[in-house]
Order: C-alpha cells, then structure tokens, then sequence
C-alpha cells in the first residue's frame, strides 16, 4: 500500500509522503521515490522581463508542474541511467586514460550545473533559422566569486566541456556573443585600473561577459569594471578560435561517444518503449514520425516544431503507480526507432558561415594593435588579456601566439567557404605574422613572455595556447615550427612542472630559469597555478606525443586537488603554500581538451619485453 498527499498553504507548499509494504518471512521489496521541484520562472532585481527556463516548453510556467515532472522522471529514470553509462562507458573503459583522469572528467562537470546555471526558453524570440528558437540561451557564472556571465576568456578555456557534450548550448552560446559583436555603446564608465572613464562597448570587439545577475544580464552587457575590456588583446581572438574548434567537433570528428549517437541529439531522452502513451512524448509529438529521408551533410537541420502549450495531465496517479512494461510489436525494429524526432546538432557548415563575417571583422579590428606593421599585434602596457594582473608591453607570447593562430584559422574559414580573396589577404599577413612571431619572441628553448629585457628569462606556462587551439582544430600545418614546439614544452614541464613543487600541483603559471631559478613573483598571477590552464597545457601535451609529461603534469595538480577536498569546488588558482583562490570557477573544465586530445592522439602502445609490460615509466600512472 502506498499513500500520499500534497498540501498547499499560503507561505510554502508541501508535501508528505508514505509507503507500507508488506512482506512474507524472509521476503524483500522496494519503493521508488522521486524528488522533483518546479521553478520555472526567473526575474532580475533590475530587470522587468519574467524569463522561463527551458523545461517550461514541455511543463508549462505555472508552477503546478512538479508532481508531473516527478512522474516523467518514475517512468524515464530506468532509460536515462542506460543512456549514462551508455556514454561514461567509453571513457571509464579506455584503457589510454588513467584512472584519476576518468574521476577527474566526470566530476569536474559538476560546474556546468551548480555554477549558477540558466536555461531559458526563448523559442518565441527567434526564428526557426536561428539555433536559439530551439536550444534557448544558455548562461553559467565565471566563478562564485566572480559573478557574470559566460565570462568569455574563461570559457575559452572552459568550453571544451560543452563541445564536445552539449554542442548545441556552446552554439547558442556563440550566437549570443556574435550579436554582440557589431555593438557600441556611448554610456562610459570609470575604469577601477587606472581611473579613465570608457565606454562600455565598442564595436567589433567581443565582450568580456553578458552582464552580472545583479543588473539586467544580455541586455548590460561588460559588467567587469577594472579594465577596459574593449583593449583586450585575447577576447576578439578566442572567439575567432572557438569558431574553429567548433566547426571541426560540430562535424563530429571527435566525438566522445563511440558511434553515431553524437550526430544527434533528443530533447532529453529517447524512449524506446512506450512513447505513445508517455507524458513527454505527448506533449512535445515526439511520438511521431519524422519524414522519410535525411538531410545531406551540407544541408541545414530542419528544426523541431514543438508544441507552446503546456500539457496537462488529467489523472497524476495513473502516471504514478501505472505498469511501465510495454508490450512492443514484433517489426519495432531498430530503424523505426531511429526515426522518432530528435534534434540534430547544428550544421557545422551553417555554423562556420553564420560566424566568418564576424570572424574578419574582428580580426581587422585586432590588426589595429599592430603599431609597427610588422604583422604581430602588441600589449598595450596594463593587463590586457585573461592574466588580468600580470602586464604584458610590446609583442607577448600568449597573445602573439593567440593572433598568429587567430589569422590562420581565418584563413582556414576563408578557404572552406570559397572566399578567395580573403583567403590570400589573410595568407600573406599570416608569413608576416609568424615570422615577426618567431623573430621577436623565440629564445632558443621557449617563447619568451614579452619582449621587455626584465622578462627574458621569464617562462610561460600559457605561452603556446595558441598552437593549442590550433591542434584542438584539427591543424596540420605548421603554424608554429614543431621542433620549436616541443622544445617550449620541453622547457616549460623542466621549470615550471617539475621545480614547482616536484610536479605534484601542476604548472606554476610563470617560472624564471637560470643558475637560480624561482617562481615568478612580478605579479600574484605569475605565482599561482590555474587548474584549466595546466589542464589545457596537458592536452597539448598529448598532441605533441608528450602523454607520460602530461599525466605527470596533469595528475599531480589532481592528486593535490583531492587531498585538497576541492573536488567538487574547483578553485581558479593555487599556491605554493597551499592556499587557494576564487573556488568553485568555470576555468577547470578544460580537463575536457585532455579527453578531446587523447581520443584524436591516443598513447603509443605499451612496450613488452619477452611478453612482460614494461613499468619503467611508472610517472604515467600518478
């Protein structure tokens, strides 16, 4: 016998439940429960708009969906614990990824949930030809400490996760900044730096965040008030980078899934059995028929039409406490199941040519960093970049290297969507930038920070994020000379791993070598080591056949991390002393491109000598 009851009173509602089972001698039984809560509006102090999150498309906005989303959850939880392990198996399987890496991937996603996540269904906004009609707008926090949105030079870093699982999000995410793009504000602000007043906006610049939860987020966009973000010597360029990265996942190339099931993508799930007579299926049609035939590659996705109404359902127990066994006829076979609607992952093609204009645009107003025409664009002087208390002047690694990789991926954009002419104008300012590049920057053994005389010796762990995102993209080209590459990586795992704390906490963010090497402490950046750069680091580790140094590089930072108790709290920053900064922050999600990197770059097999495994590089297992 089971038994409940559902209260509503004028301060809160509640709800009371209880289960009787009875049982012969030595006999067992089970109850299932469900917790479900329905929240499906949003309002900002400021703002005057009522936004609904996205499940209000099948639920409705009333309020009163919790007991049915509680009986969707009873009759589906069965089929969505399948479709996990169905996709953690390929990863908790793969015997190239060491153990704490598979603890590690799983559980660093905790963020994209609890970092102050929002969903909104916006379907009614857009058209059907804009992703945003179907996905809705998606925002997560920078940190939270840090309180904005989709804070971008992070999320470069972070959006790796969404990539590769959630492509379609990291599309609505892109569109939303792509809008931004063209915008100039004339409303100025004082800047806390150095007291200048600027405007908020400029146009052809990418914004460094779409607003903070306390002002009118989307709409105030740059709530970040210490730097001129306009001046930003890397926000115009990760755009341009993600674009590319993404065009070459959204083609599904490297997919973290081991077969088809990455080309598309239900609404929630996908109900084998019974879906005409279950609650999601009906409100949404699901249950039909898509038409025959497929689209071609190249042709655009045909949008989901769904349902604005609410459903309603009339008899709640009957969901509740119903039989969920099926009975399925003989000829369901697995081609009739493939047919049921689902919304495939936005058109990769589509994609690319909705972002390029934007893409050249940007990239012609970053040209005008570039003082002394010699192809390579310079810091200017205050902290321009991500490392927004370290000071770059004149041409930098980190961003030199970020505007090198930058022009080649527009010319890549260039030469897949036929634009001839862009494509040569943006292949001859690429041999000026990358010799200007190697010129001004290259010591011999690494890429210098800057090119400042006190920074000479300075070693960057970020120096080559860059290259990178190049070999996230699918690069084959020597951007950057290979020997030089991996010397730098060389030279950084040497210093800034392996005489930081004997490897054990990841890659100190800058290192000066010499008869006495140390830290650099110029600036408190420069001491710390940020969890989603040294993850960033490690993948491209294994892109350059580096896999003992990065799981060397990468697990100690996680060990530490465990020990730590920051498992699922992830701070930005760590010290040498065992403090930390700003927990529970977005960056650390880029253990993502270390997956993204040994999938496309998998180990070398392991040697043997007379049929034993040879142990001698034990460090590939910490």
């Amino acid at each position: 016998m089971c038994g409940w009851g559902v209260f509503n009173q004028t301060a809160c509602n509640s709800v009371g439940l209880s289960s009787v089972i009875s049982l012969d001698p030595g006999g067992s039984g089970s109850t299932e429960f469900c917790l479900a809560w329905d929240m499906p509006v949003i309002r900002y102090k400021k703002d005057k708009k009522t936004h609904k999150r996205y499940y209000t498309k099948f639920f409705g906005s009333d309020g009163f969906a919790g007991a049915s989303i509680a009986a969707y959850a009873l009759r589906n939880y069965k089929n969505w614990e399948k479709q996990l392990k169905e996709w953690q198996d390929p990863i908790l399987t793969n015997c190239n990824i060491p153990d704490w890496l598979r603890s590690a991937l799983m559980n660093e996603l905790y963020y994209i949930a609890d970092g102050g996540t929002i969903w909104f269904d916006v379907h009614d906004e857009y058209p059907e030809s804009d992703p945003r009609h179907n996905f809705g707008l998606f925002g997560y926090l920078e940190g939270h400490e840090y309180r904005m949105y989709n804070t971008y030079d992070v999320h470069f870093y972070a959006s790796f996760a969404l990539s590769q699982l959630w492509p379609n999000l990291q599309v609505v995410l892109q569109y939303m900044f792509r809008d931004t793009i063209a915008k100039e504000t004339e409303k100025i602000r004082l800047n806390l730096y150095d007291g200048k007043n600027v405007k908020f906006k400029i146009k052809d610049s990418v914004p460094h965040d779409l607003g903070d939860p306390e002002g009118i987020p989307f709409s105030n966009i740059n709530a970040y008030n210490i730097h001129d973000v306009s001046e930003w010597r890397d926000l115009n360029l990760k755009f341009i980078l993600q674009v590319i990265r993404d065009y070459r996942l959204f083609r599904g190339h490297t997919a973290p899934f081991p077969n088809e099931r990455y080309r598309s993508m239900a609404y929630i799930d996908d109900v084998r059995e019974g879906t005409e007579d279950d609650l999601y299926s009906r409100a949404t049609g699901q249950a039909e028929k898509t038409p025959a035939g497929t689209p071609e590659p190249s042709e655009r996705p045909t949008p989901l039409t769904i349902s604005p109404r609410p459903y309603g359902v009339s008899d709640i127990l009957e969901l509740l406490y119903r039989n969920t066994e099926v009975e399925t006829e003989e000829d369901e076979t697995e081609e009739k199941h493939e047919k049921r609607a689902t919304e495939t992952v936005w058109d990769a093609k589509q994609y690319l040519s909705d972002m390029y204009p934007s893409c050249v645009a940007l990239l012609r107003r970053a040209a005008l960093w570039d003082k002394d025409g010699d192809g390579l664009i310079e810091n200017g002087g205050f902290p321009d970049q991500t490392y927004d208390a370290w000071v770059m002047e004149g041409p930098s690694a980190y961003c030199g290297g970020l505007w090198v990789a930058a022009v080649s991926a527009v010319c890549g954009m260039a030469r897949i969507l036929g634009y001839e002419d862009d494509e040569r104008e943006f292949s001859k300012l690429l041999e000026q930038a990358r010799h200007s590049f190697e010129e001004k920057l290259w010591s011999g053994s690494y890429y210098k920070f800057d090119v400042r005389s006190s920074s000479n010796n300075v070693v960057m762990a970020d120096q080559l994020a860059g290259h990178w995102y190049l070999r996230s993209s699918g690069w084959k080209d020597q951007v950057f000379p290979d020997s030089n590459v991996k010397k730098a990586l060389r030279t950084i795992f040497e210093n800034n791993v392996m005489q930081f704390k004997d490897g054990q906490m990841g890659a100190v963010n800058g290192y000066v070598t010499g008869a006495t090497g140390k830290v650099d402490t110029t600036a408190v950046q420069s001491e710390e080591v940020w969890v989603g750069v040294t993850y960033g680091l490690s993948a491209l580790m294994i892109y350059e056949g580096m896999h003992d140094e990065a799981f060397v590089t990468a697990g100690g930072l996680s060990k530490t991390l465990v020990e730590m108790g920051l498992s699922f709290e992830t701070p930005e920053a760590l010290y040498e002393n065992g403090h930390h900064r700003s927990i529970a922050y977005m960056r650390p999600l880029a253990i993502w491109s270390m997956y993204q990197a040994i999938v496309t770059s998998p180990p070398p097999a392991t040697p043997t000598a007379n049929g034993q495994v040879n142990h001698a590089k034990e460090t590939s297992k910490l």
